[in-house]
């Protein structure tokens, strides 16, 4: 039970490391194991537990453990032990932390954003990056919109113009912000006023584009004094 688990876990200190790998070893087992499975009320103990060892040859299971239909808990505590081991994360790893962010429960989005924001983004990367352009939770899109928007691309920016349809007004400043800063990103405030028919939307594209001249093609920002 989860007594026993922190009686454990308050004696780990005191534990030599292959005493540690050991108890892992065996944890992950009790984890794994199909005959019999481990009660679903006692799984977030047993991780939770695995994950104070802090052994690195558990990874592939916390990695394992961070996708449904795993309870969001236990996905939660996977995804803060997996931080404690990753440098570079690997295609497969980096699509099961968007994934995770791209989610609406913020017990599993919380953890990936922590660790997404560590990380920087190639551009062949920005792509899968983009899905987050459409994430359910707003804290993703930011961190989105702050890792992608200053990649001059046409489909970037047109991922951030639609920000512009969000409810949340510091996210269409900020996507605002960034599309000022490239040259497809004016291009496509351009196209977007051109075609809105939207009033509320119009206004917002027209403040941006006020200030287009000022950042120049060089596209050094909007102007120190723009609201």
């Amino acid at each position: 039970g989860s007594a026993a688990a922190q009686a454990i876990t308050a004696r780990i200190p005191q534990m030599s490391e292959s005493k540690k790998t050991g108890l892992a070893t065996e944890l992950v087992k009790l984890a794994t194991s199909k005959k019999p499975p481990l009660p679903g009320v006692a799984e977030p103990a047993v991780v939770r537990l695995i994950a104070a060892l802090n052994v690195p040859s558990t990874a592939e299971f916390f990695w394992s453990r961070t996708q449904p239909p795993t309870h969001p808990d236990v996905r939660a505590i996977a995804l803060k032990a997996v931080g404690g081991f990753m440098e570079s994360p690997t295609k497969d790893q980096l699509g099961k932390l968007l994934a995770c962010a791209n989610e609406s429960d913020f017990r599993v989005v919380g953890p990936a954003l922590v660790l997404l924001n560590r990380l920087p983004v190639a551009a062949k990367q920005a792509d899968e990056w983009a899905r987050l352009l459409e994430a359910p939770d707003v804290g993703a899109r930011k961190l989105a919109v702050n890792k992608l928007g200053e990649i001059d691309s046409a489909a970037i920016a047109k991922g951030l113009i639609a920000q512009f349809t969000h409810h949340d007004r510091p996210l269409k400043e900020f996507a605002r912000e960034k599309l000022l800063k490239t040259a497809s990103g004016r291009t496509a405030l351009i196209d977007a006023l051109i075609a809105t028919q939207q009033h509320e939307e119009a206004w917002t594209l027209s403040r941006s584009m006020s200030t287009v001249g000022r950042a120049g093609a060089a596209g050094t920002g909007p102007d120190p004094a723009e609201p």
